[in-house]
């Protein structure tokens, strides 16, 4: 553990380390983006001003607010304003298509909602369709005069300010779904400081490091490196996207030193041509979570880093298990303050080896999320008395290391988007022409999911795969688009007529939309 994580206090909050930085680090860089930088002192104060402007707007404590903004110093600049008003940030994927965006805005029901202007189509569809009314705060960098979000940037005062507390509800995080809806896990200011500390550990922070940060902030891992970057008293280096052609060289403009990564990203890095300076760059620490156990070696060799995974889940914390010293494809051991147990279906414990159920078990309180929103049967279901149950399979080997096996869950994970699988099967089986449907992850060559969509034609109806596709692009966001689709004449079903996934007969060669296009 370095000094820059050693001396973290879980109890204080944001605002009493907003504080504490700027009155320490003053004029020291806090965030670099697109050639403009600001200061731990600009940052605070850019904080307290939004804070007074949203309170002016009658906005605190308690008060759920839907956020849709591109990656820019704006957007963190909102998440920490409503953490010191007591406000909970709800984080809203910007690619959403319209149902997804409809479930989400409509579960939640957010008390307003701050959206860039580039997603007004989407925003403007969905509006009038909910149940309840939602205001809207347009930010709009393009058209100054309709640039609703820069008038909220007020004169600070502190009075905008609620009591400390690390146990309230921060953030409202809506996770890829399981056999049902995405659910909306409650997170706390504890929660997050928590996972902000072990992926600190995880990537071996130092005082004098530079966090690079290309995840966009509906992702709980963007809003994680800021974490870091604030307690460690460090600067972060952010892009608003990943580009895996240019990534390098913004590395190298900002002296950067850790890299996060989620996904295919090890593998998308790897597919780019060899280069002679590819380990010519500052970056000595690559952590994150879902490297290729092959690619792992071979990346470190090739770009002369080091690999740190991780596991963790919304669920039961950010980072529960770190691998500092392990082998390559090992998650690692279980994180300060939990235990990580692999179950069996009968509820004992599984041998080394033998894979079961991943199960995580907190050892004090507030390290789990608070609960899910508005769902006190599938948060007792989630959270038991024995433990995190997370749907996760994992196995440990003979000296206690935890391996990652797959997911008994109805989920994917594909180019570092959680997927709901349902949400992608309610969205075809609008499709007049299809009867049923179903959607299963499948191995990617870049080391996660791609996403494979089964479908029955309804009797009488003439459907081919194209159409389909071109269909699905425009009602599912880029992410969630099948990849592969296969069409059955049947489906295998349960007593229940639910559809039987795993013994669906796989096409070796369905229709493909990378081949296709």
């Amino acid at each position: 553990m370095t000094d820059a994580v050693d001396a973290w206090n879980e109890e204080k909050s944001l605002r009493a380390v907003l504080e504490e930085q700027a009155a320490k680090l003053g004029s020291k860089p806090f965030c670099h983006f697109e050639g403009e930088t600001w200061s731990f002192s600009d940052f605070r104060k850019a904080v307290l001003s939004l804070a007074s402007g949203l309170a002016t707007r009658g906005i605190g404590e308690g008060d759920v607010i839907g956020v849709m903004l591109p990656s820019h110093p704006d957007h963190i600049t909102l998440i920490a304003a409503l953490s010191v008003l007591g406000a909970i940030h709800m984080p809203i994927n910007v690619q959403h298509a319209f149902h997804g965006l409809q479930n989400q805005l409509q579960h939640a029901a957010p008390k307003l909602l701050v959206a860039d202007a580039q997603y007004g189509e989407s925003v403007n569809a969905v509006v009038p369709t909910l149940s309840f009314p939602l205001p809207i705060i347009w930010r709009d960098k393009g058209a100054p005069a309709r640039d609703d979000f820069r008038l909220l940037y007020a004169r600070p005062d502190s009075s905008t300010s609620v009591p400390d507390n690390v146990d309230r509800v921060s953030m409202l995080t809506y996770t890829s779904g399981t056999t049902g809806a995405p659910k909306g896990a409650l997170l706390s200011g504890r929660y997050l400081t928590i996972g902000a500390r072990n992926a600190a550990i995880l990537a071996e922070v130092a005082g004098d490091d530079v966090l690079f940060v290309w995840e966009p902030f509906y992702h709980l891992a963007g809003w994680t490196s800021v974490l870091v970057a604030l307690r460690a008293g460090i600067p972060i280096a952010m892009v608003e996207r990943f580009s895996a052609s240019r990534c390098w060289d913004q590395v190298r403009r900002y002296r950067a030193t850790r890299f996060h990564y989620l996904g295919g990203v090890i593998n998308i890095l790897l597919k780019q041509d060899p280069k002679p300076d590819d380990a010519d760059h500052p970056v000595k620490i690559f952590w994150g979570g879902g490297a290729p156990a092959a690619s792992w070696p071979v990346f470190e060799r090739r770009f002369g880093v080091k690999i740190r995974e991780g596991y963790g889940l919304s669920e039961a914390g950010n980072f529960v298990s770190l691998n500092l010293n392990g082998p390559a494809g090992s998650v690692g051991r279980a994180a300060d303050g939990y235990r990580i147990r692999i179950m069996q279906p009968d509820g004992t414990a599984a041998p080394p080896g033998q894979r079961g159920e991943i199960v995580v078990v907190p050892q004090r309180p507030g390290m789990t999320m608070v609960g899910y929103y508005r769902e006190p049967e599938k948060t007792r279901d989630m959270l038991r008395p024995d433990g995190v149950h997370t749907g996760d399979l994992g196995y440990m080997d003979e000296n206690g290391w935890l391996f990652f096996s797959g997911r008994l869950k109805d989920s994917l994970r594909r180019r570092g988007e959680n997927i709901s699988a349902w949400e992608v099967e309610r969205v075809v089986a609008q499709h007049p022409s299809v009867e049923d449907c179903a959607v299963l992850g499948v191995p990617s060559e870049l080391g996660d999911d791609e996403v494979k969509l089964f479908v029955k034609v309804a009797d009488g109806q003439d459907l081919d795969a194209p159409r389909l596709h071109a269909w699905c692009k425009t009602r599912l966001a880029r992410f969630q688009l099948p990849r592969f689709i296969q069409f059955v004449a049947e489906f295998p079903r349960g007593p229940t007529h639910r559809i039987k996934k795993a013994e669906i007969p796989h096409d070796p060669n369905p229709w493909d939309s990378e081949a296709a296009s």
